[in-house]
């Protein structure tokens, strides 16, 4: 059993528990938080991570959660951990060329990205399409000045991993976090490329826009677009957001009753619109009501 060391977040406070199957969704002066509590049963700390959003000073809510968390619960393993995986190769290389699976709109869109995120196109052309999109994406964060290493995921499980909570993932193993994107069908692939491209020509400004919006409680920018997304990608969606989010309210119902509380941090897409965790878990009997 890994050991667990007191420090000023005070590991043996007493939770908070609220009403029967009583919810508080707070955030009016920081990012939202959705924090499960029921009689009888532990404490589920639900929050959100937005591109371009940093954690340099956690918040005490958040902290206080950590304090008597059992266990937390991120996406994905760290990003250095799946880029250095030798499974990388085998699900996102690909002996066809990257241009023989793209049409000449797609193709020209992609080389435009890669001029104005100074990427060498020819570098892409052994790749799947979903690779691509990836190494685009992570070109624009780069671009927007996004620190990975201060995203709020990354930060909470880096605390946890120094107060001996143990971290688990919703896809534990780089086999299961390439399979997402390598076992998508071909033309949800493309779909995938068209989509962060759509994304990639987002100047910094924007990056930073909506994530102080969402850092002040805000969900209309994300939760807009969160619902362009559905409209323009229904089946990409369909895979990457409400699948996923299915499976995260029933882990999230399952984890109120074990005997283990817990802090569980998504991408917060997950927690806006018609589909999102929090409409589900309602649609189970955990109802939220504001701080």
């Amino acid at each position: 059993m890994t050991e667990r060391r007191d420090d000023a977040r005070g590991i043996d406070q007493e939770r908070s528990v609220g009403g029967p199957r009583e919810c508080d969704a707070g955030g009016v002066s920081g990012a939202p938080l959705w924090h499960i509590r029921s009689p009888g049963h532990p404490t589920v700390l639900l929050c959100g991570s937005v591109r371009g959003s940093t954690a340099t000073v956690l918040d005490p809510e958040i902290r206080d959660a950590l304090s008597t968390a059992r266990q937390v619960w991120c996406e994905f393993p760290p990003t250095e951990v799946l880029a250095s995986s030798p499974l990388l190769a085998l699900h996102g290389l690909s002996p066809d060329p990257l241009s023989a699976a793209l049409d000449d709109p797609l193709e020209q869109r992609l080389a435009v990205a890669c001029e104005r995120l100074d990427l060498d196109r020819a570098m892409l052309e052994s790749t799947r399409p979903w690779l691509a999109a990836q190494i685009i994406d992570g070109a624009h964060s780069t671009a927007c000045g996004i620190e990975s290493s201060l995203s709020i995921d990354t930060v909470i499980s880096g605390v946890a991993v120094d107060i001996g909570v143990p971290v688990r993932y919703e896809y534990p193993t780089a086999e299961d976090a390439f399979g997402l994107f390598s076992g998508l069908r071909s033309s949800v692939e493309l779909k995938y490329l068209r989509w962060t491209l759509d994304r990639s020509i987002h100047p910094p400004r924007t990056c930073e826009a909506a994530a102080n919006a969402w850092e002040r409680g805000s969900v209309t920018d994300l939760t807009d677009e969160t619902n362009s997304f559905e409209l323009a990608y229904p089946e990409l969606f369909d895979v990457l957001v409400m699948t996923r989010n299915r499976a995260w309210a029933e882990r999230i119902h399952e984890l109120m009753h074990t005997d283990q509380s817990a802090v569980v941090v998504v991408g917060a897409g997950h927690l806006v619109g018609a589909g999102a965790i929090p409409k589900l878990l309602e649609a189970r009997g955990i109802t939220f009501q504001p701080n």
